[in-house]
């Protein structure tokens, strides 16, 4: 059975840093994980204040790994229950075989928004631990699996990554991209070993 590891320190955000837009967590690592087998992918924002919209381009190998399903989790966690029809959602996407999603999200009447105050909204220490919040959860499966002793991998990369304010200003981010892996069986060597005129074989 594969075994999820998770082998990078989570950024972090406080006071003193910028937005950042990041794959959460740094390192996803499986270890002989079968075709077929699912782990989640978050992509996360942290550290922002006066936020009205976001958008993202997520990428990876798609010969190895296949999206089957995006949940969108930050404009539905900002916006109350009531006014979440207001939520305007421009892309959420993904495609297999050119290997990539896309994400866009706002507020459809930011004058509705405001009023009801719930944007422009942050996301810090004061509201949310660590000071970030998921923007989408994306769930993947395992495409291709590995050969023994054999390694796979792919970046999860962000692209066209935009933050904006309630007057579609851009907000300075950071992004850092992701990073999964996904490590083959040991090899099985037989050997065979002649003692006292028998012949044993030797499994390493």
């Amino acid at each position: 059975s594969a075994i999820l590891s998770i082998t990078a320190t989570i950024p972090t955000a406080s006071a003193d840093t910028n937005t950042m837009v990041f794959v959460d967590t740094l390192q996803t690592i499986l270890n002989a994980a079968a075709v077929g087998t699912q782990f989640k992918v978050n992509v996360t924002i942290a550290n922002v204040t006066g936020l009205a919209g976001l958008q993202f381009h997520l990428s990876w190998n798609s010969s190895l790994l296949n999206c089957t399903g995006i949940q969108e989790i930050l404009f539905h966690t900002l916006t109350p229950t009531d006014f979440q029809t207001n939520i305007w959602s421009l892309k959420l996407n993904y495609n297999n075989t050119g290997g990539y999603a896309d994400y866009g999200q706002l507020w459809q009447d930011m004058s509705q928004a405001q009023s009801d105050e719930y944007a422009p909204a942050n996301v810090t220490t004061a509201g949310y631990m660590e000071g970030k919040l998921a923007a989408a959860v994306f769930t993947f499966k395992v495409a291709q699996a590995p050969t023994a002793n054999g390694l796979l991998e792919s970046d999860f990369i962000l692209t066209d990554v935009k933050v904006g304010d309630v007057f579609a200003n851009a907000i300075d981010r950071t992004v850092v991209n992701g990073y999964y892996a996904n490590y083959g069986p040991p090899e099985t060597i037989n050997t065979t070993v002649t003692y006292g005129g028998n012949n044993y074989t030797v499994t390493t």
